[in-house]
């Protein structure tokens, strides 16, 4: 708990934290907890580590996969092709590759012109792995989004061994995933929404 607050306060931005026992678990319990639905696309980067694509089909969800540029982030003129072409996409993921933030305005911009062209829900979820203490300007990663998932295993920049982290300005998720990482319990031991053991070791 500590840890989770000290992660939000450096983060900055308003934005809460919770801990999951790998990135890939946390990847899962986030896109659960934005809704996604069995069979709905996910639009992830080509270039990524197969634990973006593994999240994403453990959660139920389709992969879909756009190109990079050439600073082997998403490319922004791919997303909104795709976006066009799949009007069953929920979420859009891209990968803060290598550390380096993707082109987070231009695809907040493309997600939220097909939103509103469709009068669908799309989310933005960013697998932020090896992204822990970068920056586009004066706004840190964990900032974009609807959320964003840190890998904390032992390639990352912050290193616990093992863990994943959550971070995200929606307090409604934040709920979600930490009740969803305890098997769903709310309260008395009662299961009250679908969950697994996803807690971070002590």
């Amino acid at each position: 708990t500590a840890f989770e607050e000290e992660a939000a306060a450096y983060l900055g931005g308003g934005v809460q934290v919770v801990t999951t026992c790998n990135a890939t678990t946390g990847m899962i319990l986030a896109l659960q907890a934005l809704g996604l639905k069995p069979g709905q696309a996910v639009i992830l980067p080509s270039l990524t580590f197969m634990a973006t694509a593994q999240a994403v089909l453990y959660a139920g969800g389709l992969p879909v996969f756009a190109e990079v540029g050439d600073d082997y982030t998403l490319s922004v003129p791919d997303l909104e092709l795709l976006l066009r072409k799949r009007k069953d996409t929920a979420v859009v993921m891209p990968v803060h590759t290598y550390g380096l933030p993707c082109h987070v305005q231009e695809i907040q911009a493309a997600v939220d012109c097909a939103a509103k062209n469709t009068g669908a829900r799309i989310s933005i979820l960013y697998d932020a792995a090896h992204a822990f203490g970068s920056a586009v300007g004066p706004q840190r990663g964990g900032t974009y989004g609807h959320a964003e998932v840190f890998s904390l295993s032992v390639t990352k920049m912050l290193v616990s061994v093992e863990g994943g982290m959550i971070a995200s300005r929606h307090p409604t998720l934040i709920r979600q995933v930490r009740r969803m990482r305890n098997y769903g319990i709310e309260d008395n031991y009662d299961t009250h929404w679908p969950g697994l053991n996803g807690k971070m070791s002590e």
